[in-house]
Formats: structure tokens, C-alpha cells, sequence
């Protein structure tokens, strides 16, 4: 065998036994650990919203009864419960039209006088400014002199003159009771039924008398108020401040001409006189009771020859149309409400049917019974021909609300009571664990803040 041979023997022979070292090594490493992927759920975009409960009802608001314009009687109803009727259309015709002369008379007589009224606020209105400016010095003169009384209840009740006059008075009373006593002393050993003694014990009586009058003077002019006359000297100076500012706002009223109060309630009686008179004399000239408005008739409350006084229910007319929400909420939930958030309403009458209003107000005051509930109003968006009074509701109040946000399910996302919150993150080949921050704590989603990304898979199981 040559050199050559040899040499490539020894390469091949090498070659083999390193190729078996290596696949013998290689047997004995560990085979790998597969990680099954888990159950998750991807990051996403979208609106986290958190919300409370509010059940109730639906009410109407615009029913409402058709009277009579006036007295007396009707010939005929032309209409029936559960009919459908349009603004302005025929509902009842007047008995007896011969007797509503008179009552359009009134009618008008009425009209006359409001506008009156009306006229006389502009006629009297310089006189009655003079007035209001003398009854605001008036005012201000006696908050003057409430204050001044106030202030000089600080003080003791006297001083200068009035004081030394009061403590000469005391002096020359006790000198006279001194000497009353030493006359009634020289003349005690006489009989009790003596002149001379019972003039002396008078003269004592007296003197003594005007001794402490004397005395008790000087105490009081010395002394200073007590608490329940400096309550009252303050109270009459609120009281003397409430009168002048009422005074002053009253004057401050007409600076424009008239009182707008007053003209606005002359102005509200006129045209209600005039719609009175309006009515009167349509119904004076036709007899016909018309529709004030669409809507359905929900009964009848009068019979044809029936004796009818002015404004008794003819029918009553509903609006089906007018619908409100009237619920309630929980004493821990009324904090989290106000007016004009936006609510989702649910019906049991229409399971399909989810709508959307406004919180319209809110009644501060606790609905009697057993649990502590309150009122809420609720309008509606729009309302559908299928909803009526009486249905009963489902309401969702939206009280915050973050839109387009980083979010997960809120099943997913264990939170206490920190913002701070771990959550198990799969790449793709292995679990990682991720501190993360939330936000807004919704119904249904909770926002993501840091520590997540869009699309990223957290483990849920």
C-alpha cells in the first residue's frame, strides 16, 4: 500500500469516527420541552364605558282632559275611546247656544279688565317709583338706627351726665333713708298705734323704697346687655338689612319702566283672558269642541244633557307620542348621576329594541318605602309607535366613559384595589409575565394605561 493510500485511509477513518462521536452526543441531550399554546386574548381598541342600573316605567307627559269653555250642556260626543284624532278635529258639539251670549260677554268683560291692568303698570309706574324710593330711605334709615342700638349695646347702658344724676339720686335716696330710720329709732319705744310712730314707719317704707329704686337704676345704667337683648338687637338689624335690600331690589326693578314681575303677571292674565274669550266666542258661534292637539282618546268623562260647569272633563286626550322614562336609582348609585348623561334603555315589550336618551332631572328627595330609592327623568331620542305608557324599562346610565382606548375583558384582568396589576403574556413561544397599569374599570372592558401593546395576547386561563 503506497504513501498516498495510506493518507486518505487515515482521513476517511478520522472522519468517521468524529461523525460518530457526534451523532452519539447528540443522543444523549435532552429532547427539548414543547409549550402548548394557551387559551388568550388579543389587545384591543375600543371604548370602555361604565355605567348603573335604573329600572322604571314609561309615562306619559302630555295628557291631558278637554273641558268645557264655558257652562252648559252637550248635544253630542263624536268621538270614543281608543279613536285616534288630529289637532283642530271635531270632538263634541254645545247644547243650548242661545245661552252663551252671555258668557262670552263675561269673557270679554274679563279681557277688558286684564288689559287694564296691564295698561295701569305703565301709567302708575313713575308714582310708583317715587313710592318705592321713599319706602328704600325708609328702609335705610331704620337699618341706620337697628345698627346704632346694636352698636351702643357694646357699651354700658349710661354715661357722663345720666350716670353722675343717677349716682346723685342714689346718694340723696340713701340720705333719706338714713334719716327716715333714725326718726323711726327716736319715735320706736311709742305705742304701735301711736300717730307719730306709724307717720315714722311710712316715711321708712317710702324712703327704703326709693332707696333700692334709686339703687337698682344706678346697676343697670353701670351694667351692659344681657345674651337674650343682644340676640334681638341683632336680629332686628337682619331684619332691618332683608327690608332694605328688599326695598332696594324692588326700586331697582322699575329702573327699565315697569316691574318685569308684575308685568309679566299682567301680561300672562291678559292672555289667558284672551284665549278665554277666543274659545267663548268659537264655541258661541259653531258650538264645536276641537282637538288642542293629535293624540288618542283615552276615555270619556261626560254624557250627552249632562249639566257641565266651565272647565269640567269633557274626554281625555293623550299624546302617544309624549313619552318619558320615569326611574329610579339606588341611594349608593345617586352620587355617580347627572343630568345629561347618556343612558341605554332596554323594554320588555321589545326585547329587540335598545334606544338611547339624556338624563332630563334628578328629584333630591328619597321615595317612600322600605328601600332607599330615588326618582330620576330620562327623555328619549326618538320614540318608537310600539312604546307606550306604562312599559316597563331597563335603563343604563353611562357615568364614564373612555373612548378608543387600549382595553381587555374585564374577566381577564384580576384588579384589586391598585391600579397596578400582573397579567401572563404569550409571544408566541413562551408565557412571560407583565406588569401592567389600568384605568377606567368598565362594565364589560377595562382600560389598559402601560405595559401593553395593540395585538399583544394575554393569557386568560
Amino acid at each position: 500500500m503506497n504513501k498516498k493510500v495510506i493518507v486518505l485511509f487515515s482521513i476517511f477513518l478520522t472522519a468517521v469516527i468524529a461523525i460518530g462521536s457526534y451523532l452519539g452526543f447528540n443522543s444523549t441531550r435532552p429532547t427539548p420541552k414543547v409549550v402548548q399554546s394557551p387559551q388568550t386574548v388579543s389587545v384591543s381598541i375600543c371604548d370602555v364605558q361604565q355605567s348603573v342600573a335604573a329600572p322604571g316605567r314609561l309615562i306619559n307627559t302630555q295628557t291631558s282632559p278637554v273641558g268645557m269653555p264655558t257652562d252648559g250642556q252637550l248635544s253630542e260626543i263624536l268621538v270614543r275611546p281608543g279613536q285616534n284624532v288630529s289637532q283642530g278635529q271635531l270632538l263634541a258639539r254645545m247644547a243650548n247656544l242661545e245661552n252663551l251670549a252671555a258668557q262670552a260677554a263675561s269673557a270679554e268683560l274679563e279681557t277688558l279688565q286684564a288689559q287694564e291692568t296691564l295698561d295701569a303698570l305703565t301709567r302708575n309706574a313713575p308714582a310708583r317709583k317715587a313710592q318705592l324710593k321713599v319706602d328704600l330711605l325708609a328702609a335705610q334709615d331704620a337699618l341706620k338706627k337697628a345698627q346704632e342700638k346694636r352698636t351702643a349695646l357694646a357699651q354700658p347702658r349710661a354715661q357722663g351726665t345720666t350716670l353722675e344724676q343717677a349716682e346723685g339720686e342714689l346718694v340723696m335716696a340713701q340720705d333719706a333713708y338714713q334719716q327716715a330710720l333714725n326718726y323711726y329709732q327716736s319715735v320706736s319705744e311709742l305705742e304701735i298705734t301711736n300717730p307719730e310712730r306709724m307717720a315714722a314707719v311710712q316715711m321708712l317704707a317710702a324712703a327704703k323704697q326709693q332707696y333700692e329704686r334709686s339703687k337698682a337704676n344706678l346697676a343697670w345704667y353701670q351694667g351692659t346687655p344681657g345674651a337674650a337683648e343682644l340676640a334681638k338687637a341683632d336680629a332686628d338689624v337682619e331684619l332691618a338689612k332683608a327690608n332694605a335690600a328688599a326695598a332696594q331690589a324692588a326700586l331697582d326693578r322699575l329702573k327699565n319702566g315697569l316691574d318685569p314681575i308684575s308685568e309679566a303677571q299682567a301680561k300672562n292674565s291678559l292672555a289667558q283672558a284672551q284665549a278665554k274669550l277666543a274659545k267663548a266666542r268659537q264655541v258661541q258661534q259653531s258650538g264645536e269642541i276641537l282637538a288642542p292637539f293629535s293624540g288618542v282618546v283615552i276615555e270619556i268623562n261626560a254624557q250627552v244633557g249632562e249639566p257641565l260647569q266651565v272647565g269640567a272633563a269633557i274626554l281625555t286626550l293623550s299624546n302617544p307620542q309624549a313619552l318619558q322614562v320615569k326611574a329610579t336609582v339606588t341611594q349608593e348609585d345617586y352620587p355617580l348621576i347627572k343630568v345629561g348623561q347618556a343612558v341605554e334603555l332596554y323594554f320588555d315589550a321589545r326585547a329587540d329594541l335598545t334606544m338611547h336618551g339624556k338624563i332630563e332631572s334628578i328629584i333630591p328627595k328619597r321615595i317612600e318605602g322600605d328601600r332607599p330609592l330615588y326618582n330620576i327623568f330620562i327623555n328619549l331620542d326618538e320614540t318608537p309607535l310600539d312604546l307606550v305608557d306604562g312599559m316597563t324599562t331597563d335603563s343604563a346610565i353611562t357615568i364614564a366613559q373612555q373612548a378608543g382606548v387600549l382595553c381587555l375583558p374585564r374577566a381577564v384582568v384580576r384588579a384589586s384595589g391598585s391600579n397596578s396589576v400582573t397579567v401572563q403574556v404569550w409571544d408566541g413561544v413562551q408565557i412571560l409575565s407583565r406588569q401592567i397599569e389600568i384605568g377606567l374599570r368598565g362594565d364589560a372592558y377595562v382600560e389598559i394605561k402601560t405595559g401593553l401593546k395593540e395585538g399583544e395576547r394575554v393569557v386568560t386561563k
